[in-house]
């Protein structure tokens, strides 16, 4: 007859088991499936960051719309002169690899137009600007789209190819002059 000798308190529960533990096959699935959710981790985030970016350049468009509209409203002057009218153009085409710029400029009745500033915007592509340029009147800040038009829409997407997907809308009514950013589609 064997003995058999039993530490107290220990049961079978919390001995070690000969080959406890995950087997190959467990841990190459569990591999697998962190690999799957940080790829969709990565592909994600960089959508997003091309999402953020574009909004970023319809911003500085509307930053710029808004200048102007703010120098016609606090009347600034250029070059020692209060001019007739600000205007707000972008350069055309918007679909050169180099990129495209917006320019504010001043326009007086006896002398040239003098450019007041010009600003690149990177990898973009804008549509829907037939109402460009766009003219602000001192003292009130008038907008006058260049169709005649009471509102219009500028349509800015992404330039990438593949990422058709991307698109901010700036939203212009020359009855009320509010200049709007719109994110989401352009359906």
């Amino acid at each position: 007859m064997a003995l058999l000798f039993r530490i107290e308190g220990e049961d079978d529960r919390t001995r070690p088991r000969a080959g406890a533990g995950f087997t190959l096959i467990e841990l190459l699935i569990a591999v697998g499936i962190f690999i799957i959710f940080s790829s969709l981790i990565i592909v994600n985030y960089q959508i997003n960051e091309k999402a953020k970016a574009l909004k970023n350049q319809a911003q500085i468009i509307v930053s710029g719309l808004e200048r102007a509209q703010t120098m016609a409203l606090t009347g600034e002057l250029v070059g020692g002169q209060s001019p007739l009218a600000y205007k707000f153009s972008i350069s055309n085409p918007c679909t050169i690899p180099a990129g495209c710029s917006y320019a504010l400029s001043a326009l007086f009745s006896d002398e040239p137009e003098v450019e007041i500033a010009k600003t690149m915007l990177n990898n973009v592509k804008i549509e829907g600007g037939s109402f460009l340029p766009v003219l602000f009147y001192p003292p009130r800040g008038k907008m006058v789209l260049s169709d005649s038009a009471e509102s219009g829409v500028l349509k800015v997407y992404n330039r990438e190819i593949g990422q058709i997907g991307f698109c901010v809308r700036i939203g212009l009514n020359a009855v009320s002059g509010r200049i709007s950013l719109f994110s989401g589609g352009c359906d």
